[in-house]
Parts: C-alpha cells; sequence; structure tokens
C-alpha cells in the first residue's frame, strides 16, 4: 500500500523551495491517493458511511417532527398524544448521538491506521532515496514533513467523514425546505451568495497564510535540528546568545503566520454566523407576512420548523467554514508529502539481481566517471584493478575524489559514465544484500545509533552472537573501554554516541565492520579522529586484518600508507600516479611532494591536510 504521486509531482528540488506549493480545498490527486490508502479498510468504511447517512438522516427528521408537535399538540390541546411526540423526538436524539458516536470512532480507527501505513511507507520511502537528496535538504525540513504534514493529514482524516455528513446534510435539509415552501426557501437561500463570495476572498488569503504557517515552521524545525546537532560547536564558540538570537527571528516570523492564519481562521466564523442571523430575519419576516395574510398557508408549528431548519442548514455551512482552513492545510500537506514520495531512487536493485557469495578475483574500476551534478564531473574516466587480498591506499588532497570513489564501490551512488566490476561482474547486478555483506566502510565521521553497544556493533549483521562481538572488540582494541562503561556492552549509547569520546565512537564503528568479517574493507580516513597512542595500539591488529582481506584506504597517516601493496594519488578527480611507496618516492613527482611537506610538518606522520 503506497502513497505515491503522480507524474506531475516535481522532482529533485530543495524542500525550502517546495514549501510554496499552493493548496486549494479539493486536490484530487491528493484525495484519490489517500482513497487508495482507505482500500484495505472498505468494510469500516460503508459501516461509518451508513452511520453517517442515518445521523443526517435523524438531523432533518428532528425540526420536523418538533414542528409536528407544536401544530398537533401544543395547538390541538385536545390531542393526548404529546407525550408520545416528546418521546418520539427523545428516541430519534439518542439515535443521533449513537449513529454520531459510531462514526467518529470508526473512522478515528481506520484514520489511524492509514497514518500508520503512510508513516511506514515515508520511512520506507526514505532509506531508498539517494545521497543527493539529503546532500540538498535539511534534516530539518525533512523531519517538518514526516511529523507536521502527516499530523496535518491526520486532523483531515478525522473530519473527512464529518465533513461529507455535513454536505450530505446540507443537501437534504435545502430539498426539504423547498418541498415545505418554495417562496421562504429562496429567501433562505439568497443569502447564500454572500456565503460563496466570503469564502472565494477568504481563501485568497488564507492560502497565503496557511503557506507561511508551513514554510516557517520548517525553519523552526531546521534551525532546531541544526542548533542541538552542533551544540558542541555552539558552546565552544559562545555562541548561545547569538543563536537565540536568530532563533527568535525564526519563530517571530513563525508566531506571525499563526496569529495571521488565526485570525483569518476566527474572522471566518463569525461572519457564517451574522449572515446566518440575517437569513433567519428575513424567513420570520416574510414567513410572518404569509401568516398574517393567510393562516392556513404557514402555521406556528411550520414556521418553528423552518426557522429550524435554517439553523441546521447553516450549521453544516457553518462547519464547512471552520473545516475550509483544516482541509485546505491537509491539501497542502497531501501534496508536500506527494513531493518526497515523487522522489525517485537513484540506486535500484535489478530485478535479475544475483547473489554474490564469493570474491575470488578482483575490483575494477574501467572508465568511471561520477558527478554530483550533471556535467559537473568529481571523478574522471578513473581506470584501476585491484587484486584480491590487496591493500590499496588513496592519497590526494582535500577535494581529489577519494571519497567520492570508494562510495561508488558500496553504492552509494553509480557512475555517471562507465561502470565498476566485481569478479568481472557490474556492481548494478548484485543484489544489495549480498554486495552490504561482501564490502564493509567504515567513515571517518563515526554515526552510532541510540541503542546498545552490542546492538550498534552487530549492525552490520544481526545474527552474530556476544562472542563475535568481543572478540571484534578486542581486535580492535575497544574490548576495555567498552567493560569499563556503567553497564558494559550493554550501555546504552546516547543519541550519535554523545556520551563516548570521538576516539571512542570510531572504535566501535571499526569493531562493527570487522564483526561482519567482510571479504572487502573500506576505511575512509578511518584512524583520522583516533589520536596517535590509540592508533598505535590497534595498528597491528588493523595490519593483521588486513592481510586477510581486500581493502582500500583513505590515510592521512605516512604509517599507513608505505605498508600498503599499493598507492594511487589522486587530484582533481584524476588518478595522476600509482605504484608502491619505494616507486613513487623516486617518480619526485605528487607524492614526494606530499610525503616531504608531511616530513617537515609532522615529523612523518601527517601525510596531507
Amino acid at each position: 500500500m503506497m502513497f505515491g504521486g503522480g507524474g506531475g509531482w516535481r522532482r529533485h528540488g530543495r524542500l525550502d523551495e517546495e514549501d510554496d506549493i499552493n493548496g486549494n480545498i479539493y486536490d484530487k490527486e491528493v484525495v484519490k491517493t489517500l482513497l487508495n490508502m482507505f482500500k484495505p479498510y472498505w468494510k469500516s468504511g460503508v459501516f461509518s458511511l451508513i452511520a453517517m447517512l442515518l445521523y443526517s438522516g435523524t438531523v432533518i427528521a428532528i425540526p420536523w417532527l418538533v414542528g409536528r408537535a407544536i401544530d398537533n399538540h401544543v395547538n390541538n390541546p385536545q390531542n393526548s398524544n404529546l407525550n408520545s411526540m416528546v418521546l418520539l423526538i427523545i428516541i430519534v436524539a439518542a439515535f443521533q448521538f449513537v449513529t454520531n458516536q459510531m462514526q467518529i470512532r470508526v473512522m478515528a480507527r481506520v484514520s489511524q491506521n492509514v497514518l500508520y501505513s503512510l508513516r511506514v511507507n515515508l520511512f520506507s520511502h526514505l532509506q531508498k532515496l539517494p545521497m543527493s537528496f539529503f546532500n540538498r535538504n535539511q534534516v530539518g525540513r525533512v523531519m517538518s514533513r514526516i511529523q507536521n504534514d502527516v499530523q496535518q493529514l491526520q486532523e483531515f482524516l478525522s473530519i473527512m467523514l464529518i465533513t461529507l455528513g455535513d454536505f450530505v446534510s446540507l443537501v437534504g435539509i435545502m430539498a426539504v425546505m423547498l418541498g415545505m415552501n418554495w417562496k421562504l426557501a429562496l429567501v433562505t437561500f439568497s443569502v447564500l451568495p454572500t456565503v460563496v463570495v466570503l469564502l472565494i476572498f477568504w481563501q485568497k488569503k488564507a492560502r497565503g497564510a496557511f503557506n507561511q504557517t508551513r514554510r516557517t515552521i520548517a525553519g523552526v524545525n531546521a534551525g532546531l535540528e541544526e542548533n542541538i546537532s552542533g551544540i558542541r560547536v555552539v558552546q565552544s564558540l559562545n555562541r548561545g546568545n547569538a543563536n537565540v538570537k536568530k532563533f527568535r527571528q525564526i519563530n517571530n516570523a513563525n508566531l506571525d503566520a499563526n496569529l495571521k492564519a488565526g485570525q483569518l481562521t476566527s474572522a471566518l466564523f463569525p461572519s457564517v454566523e451574522m449572515i446566518s442571523a440575517v437569513s433567519l430575519a428575513l424567513v420570520i419576516l416574510v414567513g410572518g407576512l404569509i401568516a398574517l395574510s393567510d393562516p392556513d398557508q404557514i402555521t406556528a408549528g411550520y414556521l418553528v420548523a423552518f426557522s429550524l431548519y435554517i439553523y441546521r442548514l447553516f450549521e453544516p455551512v457553518r462547519n464547512l467554514a471552520m473545516q475550509y482552513g483544516s482541509l485546505q492545510r491537509a491539501m497542502i500537506a497531501g501534496r508536500r508529502i506527494m513531493e518526497i514520495l515523487a522522489e525517485k531512487p537513484e540506486i535500484i536493485e535489478s530485478v535479475n539481481a544475483f547473489e554474490l557469495n564469493t570474491f575470488d578475483n578482483n575490483i575494477e574500476y574501467k572508465k568511471v566517471s561520477f558527478g554530483y551534478i550533471n556535467n559537473e564531473m568529481v571523478l574522471k574516466d578513473i581506470d584501476l584493478k585491484i587484486q584480491k587480498g590487496q591493500k590499496v591506499a588513496f592519497v590526494g588532497e582535500t577535494g581529489a575524489g577519494k571519497t567520492t570513489l570508494v562510495s561508488l564501490l558500496v553504492r552509494l551512488y553509480d557512475p555517471k559514465k562507465g561502470k565498476i566490476l566485481l569478479d568481472g561482474h557490474d556492481l548494478r547486478e548484485i543484489s544489495f544484500e549480498s554486495l552490504s555483506s561482501c564490502i564493509s566502510m567504515v567513515p571517518q565521521e563515526p554515526f552510532l545509533f541510540s541503542e546498545t553497544v552490542n546492538e550498534n556493533i552487530r549492525y552490520n549483521r544481526l545474527g552474530i552472537n556476544e562472542g563475535k562481538i568481543v572478540e571484534a572488540a578486542k581486535l580492535v582494541g575497544a574490548d576495555q573501554f567498552i567493560r569499563d562503561l556503567p553497564d558494559g556492552y550493554k550501555t546504552k549509547i546516547a543519541e550519535n554516541g554523545r556520551n563516548l569520546s570521538v576516539g571512542q565512537r570510531q572504535l566501535i564503528s571499526f569493531a562493527r565492520a570487522l564483526a561482519s568479517d567482510p571479504k572487502i574493507l573500506i576505511l575512509d580516513e578511518a584512524t583520522a579522529n583516533i589520536d596517535t597512542e590509540s592508533e598505535m595500539l590497534i595498528q597491528d591488529a588493523i595490519d593483521k586484518l588486513l592481510k586477510q582481506r581486500t581493502s582500500l584506504v583513505i590515510a592521512h597517516r605516512l604509517s599507513t600508507v608505505r605498508n600498503s601493496d599499493w598507492i594511487y594519488v589522486m587530484n582533481a578527480g584524476c588518478v595522476i600516479e600509482q605504484g608502491t611507496h619505494e616507486n613513487l618516492l623516486s617518480m619526485k613527482g605528487k607524492y614526494s611532494e606530499m610525503i616531504a611537506y608531511s616530513e617537515r610538518g609532522a615529523k612523518g606522520v601527517i601525510l596531507y591536510n
């Protein structure tokens, strides 16, 4: 069950640009998609619909019964059935209450199930979106779509059937009023064009106001997420007061937008009330004149019933007016959610993908070019071959394309041109599962989840036992500090490992990669955030592990690079030199320059910046 957009949705835009989506009270695509999501619950929907129709019937019936009671019993003392009529009205009113509660409760349960499915679909879809989507969109704005917009849809779904019931009641009451007295009905209906004009005028004002509230709350969420994520930098640079001032500006914009939207919403209800009062006054005036000229044409009960119908007529009008804003906001929210769901995954598993159970030969890049933005290539015609068991290092200045090159191997991105082969098979032909089980990557910036140490280490392969977890931790020198934690391996890690040092987080990330026993290991400056003493402690273990695996290492320490079987020197997206450490030194080229620079600047430890 998928909440998906049609072909007309914009794609590949920034979410802050798409916050300007205009909404109408009815969006065909949004409503169609929501109705499709209701299909699994059609029985409950039919039950609610029947309850709604019965409720609308009672809304129409009660004024008529009151009119009959007045004419046949109150104005006719000889008729002794007044008590029976009053009892009938009470029974109908009770039935009205029951049917109303039934439709509300059933629809509430259905709407919650639909929203549950929608959230799961959104989360699942986000897992498949390309890195380019997350590179161009702030996390806070994505979260705003998932949280605030889904909440807005929840409000819409909770009133959807009530709104439909109001519309049915409106049509039914108008038909009854025309049947009772077409002259009084036309007098009543004469003010309805005023309501229509009012709603059209209000919609133009409200559309911009509601859009502004969505934009500003997205800005508030983005500001909060960014500030909290960067709280270490904020506090270390004493930026607290400055950031509060900036946040006040963002929050004030949201406050102003909500106040304006609230003023527009609050102005609509009393305006409709005033029009309703005018209609009632006109009916009493015209009805009174008709009664004076022809008492038999309009009785007291008749006029009371008609007056009650006017109230009933404008009650759904008032409700629809009050729900107008919610409906419009829901259409905007639905469209915004569909914008995300219309984003197409770029990394797609082939329909005929096969399982790669072994890695026996080599990794080969053949004329590989890649760019994050079209026509701006950060990798250009890369040709290289890495044999099984080789330890290969990539060096070069920042922005040379090293991280991008290894990111293609784990299919965070696909090449724009050329292809990458694993044992002669194009990566795009290999199943996601078997590729991920074959390769592990340790990034420069470790990310730990808010789970136990155990769960974080087994994240790459959920089935491994505690023995394997402890073994991996020992190999990277993490076992002792883990045991020193309050609950050892069962210690709950704070968000992104904030209760651990940078080095400790990196060691756990390294243990995570090793615990899955990968055939190919990628270290993307994986020891960059570990101090020299800590790196020395685990260097022997790393060397032993890398001898048993094919490894691609992006390193900034000379000790890591010089022990590699082969070194690629990159610059501006190209491989400009390659060879062993000794070969490259003898070339007196870029590599030799970097070695000389590092030896002068950091006693032979730091290879490049």
